[in-house]
C-alpha cells in the first residue's frame, strides 16, 4: 500500500483500542512512516527495490525507536507509550505490506514472505477501509460509557 491512506484504518483502531497505553500520534505516524522510503524510490526514479529493508520487522523496530526518540524530545511524552505506539504502527505497516506485495522479505536476512496472499488484496483493502468507522464506533461507544465500565 505505498502513500495510501489505508494503513491509517487499522492504526486508529488500535490507538482506540489502546487509548492510555500507547502514544495515539506516535502510533499513526509509525504506521504511514514506513513509505518514505517507497515514495522516494517511485518519485525520484531510484533503482531500489519498492519495499526494501524499510519494510521488515527488523528495520521497522528501530524506525520505531527512531520516532519515539525523537516525539520525546519534541512533546516530553513518556518514552515507553511513544515506542510502544511506534512499534504497533511501524510492525502492523509491515504486517498488512506482507499479505499484499511479493517484493517484501518481512523476516530478512530470510528471503521468504510467508504471509503472502494469505489474504487476498480485495480483502485487505476491506479490512483497513472497515478499521475506519469500527474504530470511530468504539471511540464513541467509549466516551458514552462510564469509565468504572471500560
Amino acid at each position: 500500500m505505498p502513500i495510501t491512506p489505508f494503513h491509517l484504518g487499522p492504526a486508529l483502531l488500535m490507538a482506540v483500542l489502546f487509548r492510555g497505553r500507547v502514544s495515539a500520534g506516535s502510533l499513526l505516524i509509525g504506521s504511514v512512516v514506513l513509505d518514505v522510503q517507497p515514495f522516494v524510490v517511485l518519485f525520484l526514479g531510484m533503482p531500489f527495490a519498492l519495499h526494501g529493508l524499510s519494510h521488515t520487522y527488523a528495520v521497522a523496530a528501530l524506525i520505531a525507536a527512531a520516532l519515539a526518540l525523537t516525539m520525546h524530545l519534541l512533546r516530553r511524552e513518556h518514552l515507553p507509550s511513544l515506542y510502544l505506539g511506534a512499534l504497533l504502527g511501524t510492525w502492523s505497516h509491515v504486517l498488512l505490506d506482507s499479505l499484499l506485495y511479493e517484493d517484501m522479505t518481512p523476516l530478512f536476512p530470510f528471503e521468504s514472505n510467508p504471509l503472502l496472499y494469505i489474504l487476498t488484496p480485495g480483502q485487505v483493502y476491506l479490512l483497513c477501509t472497515l478499521a475506519f468507522p469500527l474504530a470511530g464506533g468504539i471511540y464513541m461507544l467509549k466516551r458514552r460509557l462510564p469509565q468504572e465500565a471500560l
